[in-house]
């Protein structure tokens, strides 16, 4: 358990990442390319035995995020599947970045048709720091598919329904495996609703 002077909220989050973005001067490239990597070593280390990578991509840096660990798990000779919301492809200049990345070493990505397809682990990418309200259409049924489904769920930076500053679930939420937090930990996940959601 975490020491509560030692939890931060989004807002504080958000400043230390546009902090070391600046430093490095590169736009956040580095900071996502860093916590993409290690969202694929820490998936290793827990399903080591996982060859179908399933992964759930939103239209911000989250789903970059979850692509950067899409081509690791590719170059690794993992099978891929990459699904975004329909009508929702990544848009930030990072995600857009991850995207071609993932492109460029054979990944393609497609968009959520209602199913999933099986997997041996599933991969949350869909919504990060800041989501605060109940998701809607497509993206509450994808969450509602991937909490029906058997495969383990393995969330990054934070269950996508679960507010981050709260800790509560406004509406349906991802019932992760296991969750990491980039940069800092969240307040919200050491209390309240998120406790039964981040593993």
């Amino acid at each position: 358990m975490a020491n509560l002077a030692d939890l931060f909220d989004s807002a504080a989050a958000r400043a230390l990442d546009a902090q070391a973005s600046a430093l490095a001067g590169d736009g956040g490239w580095e900071l996502m390319a860093q916590a993409g990597l290690a969202a694929w070593q820490r998936l290793l280390r827990h399903w080591p035995q996982a060859l179908n990578v399933g992964v759930v991509v939103g239209s911000g840096n989250n789903g970059g995020d979850g692509l950067v660990l899409a081509r690791h798990a590719l170059l690794a000779g993992r099978r891929v599947t990459a699904l975004t919301l329909p009508g929702k492809p990544p848009a930030t200049a990072l995600a857009q970045r991850a995207t071609s990345d993932f492109k460029s070493v054979g990944g393609t990505l497609a968009e959520f048709d209602g199913t999933l397809p099986a997997a041996d682990i599933w991969v949350d990418g869909l919504f990060g720091l800041g989501f605060d309200r109940a998701p809607e259409g497509a993206a509450q049924t994808v969450i509602e598919a991937l909490n029906a489904q058997d495969a383990p769920v393995f969330a990054l930076d934070v269950p996508s329904g679960v507010d981050a500053d709260r800790g509560t679930v406004p509406g349906v939420a991802v019932r992760a495996a296991l969750t990491l937090q980039f940069i800092v930990p969240h307040r919200g996940l050491y209390t309240g609703d998120a406790l039964e959601h981040a593993g």
